[in-house]
C-alpha cells in the first residue's frame, strides 16, 4: 500500500457475495464476512475501512445487518452486487435499502456480479471478465437511470 501511495484501503469481496435463497445461510455468511471485516479494520483502523455485505435477497436480514455494520462495526457503507440471484438490485424489492442508505447519507458501492449478463455472447467466449463486467456496470446505470433511483434516492444538500 505504501510503495502504490495508498493511505487507506476500503474492504468489500470481490465476487464472493453473501446471496443464497435460504434467509438463514445468507445471514450468517454476510455475519461471517462482516466480523472478519470488522476485525481487521480495528486492528489497523488508520489503514482499512470496510464496507456491510448483506444477506441479499432477504430485505429485513439486509436491514438489521447493515444497521449492525454501521452502527456496531463501525463499517463506512455498504457494498451491493449488480445482481443478486439473477435479479437486477434496481427493482424495486430493493427499494428499502436504497431508502435506509439515502436515510442515513451512506455510500453504495456497486459491484459487477460477473454472470455476464447470462449472455452466451459474453459467457460462450469467457469474456465475463474481459467485457462481461463493464457491460454490467452499463446496464447497472440504465437501470438506476430507468427506475429514477439516483433521483429519488439522494440525500438533500440542505
Amino acid at each position: 500500500m505504501d510503495q502504490a501511495g495508498v493511505q487507506l484501503q476500503i474492504l468489500c469481496p470481490a465476487s464472493s457475495y453473501p446471496y443464497f435463497e435460504r434467509e438463514s445461510d445468507a445471514v450468517e455468511a454476510a455475519r461471517l464476512c462482516n466480523d472478519s471485516f470488522a476485525e481487521l479494520t480495528h486492528r489497523y483502523p488508520e489503514r482499512f475501512a470496510a464496507h456491510v455485505l448483506l444477506p441479499l435477497p432477504h430485505i429485513d436480514a439486509s436491514l438489521r445487518e447493515l444497521e449492525r455494520g454501521l452502527d456496531q462495526l463501525g463499517m463506512v457503507g455498504a457494498t451491493v452486487a449488480l445482481s443478486v440471484l439473477d435479479r437486477s438490485t434496481a427493482e424495486a424489492e430493493f427499494e428499502p435499502l436504497y431508502a435506509e442508505l439515502n436515510r442515513r447519507a451512506a455510500v453504495l458501492f456497486y459491484h459487477p456480479a460477473f454472470t455476464g449478463l447470462r449472455a452466451p455472447f459474453i459467457n460462450d467466449y469467457k469474456l465475463g471478465t474481459a467485457a462481461g463486467a463493464s457491460i454490467e456496470d452499463s446496464v447497472m446505470v440504465l437501470h438506476l437511470i430507468v427506475r429514477a433511483i439516483p433521483f429519488r434516492f439522494r440525500t438533500s444538500s440542505t
